[in-house]
């Protein structure tokens, strides 16, 4: 029977791995050595059938805000996970033809630091507020994007010096126009794997930042308006 998932968030809320190939584990609070996988990991909000429509599966991601849906057969054993990137990948599917503007569906506060910021303050931040991107910039101008997972990648722990500046990737940086299609920025970030893409102005200003649950629930609310898939509300 499925009792929780072991996420990335849920280890290292609690410690952080160390050795030259991070082989080992180790809890920030040294009371926590002992510390088992039934304490770190996170309660399941969605479960659902490998019957269930995927678009209400999706709808039911959105709503509960955890980024993965578990998969379990009659006999309640885990068969396999729906994740937000597959999401993106029937998002991307659906809205390929689609006209609307990315400024139109770009829902998300847009959160940023500074490359000067103490890398453990940017992960106490995403950990406030729920999300696993930073906008880096300076006067405004977008100079990168930080994520969770660079955090990680680096070992960023409760006692790390680093700064945001320290964990920036030397890679493209990919972003979208007001003007652009939502099904082209769907496209891009499927192609480039990118959780996210910033809404910059022609002078590099950063607007806001369009994330692949705006596409997700772009996909939904499409399919919807099509009453291919109505809500549980409709008649």
């Amino acid at each position: 029977h499925l009792l929780g998932m072991l996420t990335d968030v849920g280890c290292f809320r609690h410690g952080n791995l160390v050795g030259n190939d991070q082989e080992l584990w180790i809890p920030y609070d040294p009371a926590q050595a002992g510390m088992v996988a039934a304490e770190a990991m996170e309660a399941v909000a969605v479960v659902a059938s490998p019957d269930d429509p995927v678009i209400r599966v999706l709808r039911r991601m959105i709503a509960s805000t955890q980024d993965f849906a578990a998969i379990v057969g009659d006999d309640q054993q885990l068969v396999g996970m729906l994740t937000e990137h597959d999401g993106l990948r029937i998002g991307a599917a659906i809205l390929g033809e689609d006209n609307r503007k990315v400024r139109e569906e770009s829902k998300a506060p847009v959160h940023v630091t500074e490359g000067s910021v103490p890398a453990v303050e940017a992960m106490a931040r995403m950990d406030k507020y729920g999300i696993r991107h930073l906008a880096v910039v300076v006067d405004d101008q977008l100079i990168g994007v930080i994520s969770r997972g660079d955090l990680i990648a680096d070992n960023v722990g409760i006692d790390s010096a680093k700064r945001v500046e320290d964990i920036m990737r030397d890679r493209e940086m990919y972003t979208a126009l007001p003007n652009d299609s939502l099904g082209g920025a769907a496209g891009k970030m499927l192609v480039h794997r990118v959780g996210c893409l910033p809404v910059v102005r022609e002078d590099g200003r950063l607007l806001r930042i369009l994330t692949r649950t705006d596409i997700i629930e772009a996909a939904v609310a499409t399919l919807e308006e099509g009453e291919l898939f109505p809500s549980p509300e409709t008649p």
